[in-house]
């Protein structure tokens, strides 16, 4: 049988084809091979995360005889207010509006602040007037005629 000889990489006849690269892209002898990249990590997601790439969605809807494409957000609050407005009932939107937030930069006028402090000054000489053991001070008799002693009749 006769034998073919392979043209050699570097020669004019070099074929470039399947599994036959470029002379110039190939491995060199004698060095190692490039280093693999890491595949990079992805961070767990969040419930959060799959409800807004969700609600963000295109979807058809028709409405007064009109087709629309609308995020499913969108078309999730139209029927939601539109249930709750039929059947005359608000709370049912109550799951979907946010509680508003507490204000907490307070704007009081100078009566309101000392009409604050003495109502603290009052409850702290309460607290510190009672005593600490069975409501008996020393010094003091429990029958001396104070209304404020005595239980209702």
């Amino acid at each position: 049988m006769t034998e073919r000889k392979r043209p050699k990489r570097g020669s004019a006849d070099y074929e470039v084809g399947y599994a036959k690269p470029p002379v110039a892209t190939q491995f060199k002898k004698g060095q190692p091979r490039p280093p693999r990249k890491p595949k990079a990590e992805q961070a767990p997601r969040a419930f959060q995360d799959f409800l807004a790439e969700e609600l963000n969605e295109p979807m058809r809807i028709v409405e007064n005889g009109v087709e629309q494409v609308v995020p499913k957000g969108k078309a999730l609050a139209k029927a939601s207010i539109k249930g709750a407005m039929d059947d005359m009932d608000p709370r049912r939107l109550k799951g979907f509006l946010a509680p508003s937030a507490p204000k907490e930069d307070f704007d009081f006028s100078e009566i309101d602040i000392t009409i604050i402090k003495r109502a603290l000054a009052q409850i702290i000489n309460k607290q510190t007037a009672k005593p600490a053991s069975l409501g008996e001070e020393e010094g003091t008799d429990p029958g001396d005629g104070d209304a404020d002693d005595r239980a209702p009749q």
